[in-house]
């Protein structure tokens, strides 16, 4: 699902518009899929604790993928700053805000 959109403007591949949007919430869907299912496995966990276990997850899922993918050219127009960045901010906020909200929900 990385990098879900590409904001590097040297991205020699163009999906189009509506398969990034189409990737984009399909991404925005699981993650917020992932947290309602952390609610029901880690309902005693805290917020900023859940908030954590989400980032070590994208954080490791990201540097698999770079290792995967090493040597690759993809690499190099994938894995920027702003990718990166807006990748960690969107998923890890998509599955604690889900995860906070179904803990809510249930008590």
């Amino acid at each position: 699902m990385f990098p879900m959109v590409n904001t590097n403007p040297e991205n020699p591949v163009d999906l189009g518009s509506s398969m990034e949007m189409m990737i984009l919430l399909v991404t925005l869907f699981f993650f917020q899929a992932a947290g309602r299912w952390e609610s029901q496995l880690y309902p005693r966990w805290s917020v900023p604790g859940i908030l954590g276990y989400n980032l070590a997850l994208v954080l490791g899922g990201l540097g698999c993928r770079y290792l995967l993918e090493l040597g690759e050219v993809s690499n190099t127009y994938n894995f920027t700053l702003g990718n990166v960045a807006l990748h960690l901010t969107l998923t890890t906020v998509a599955a604690t805000a889900s995860y906070a909200f179904h803990c809510r929900r249930r008590k």
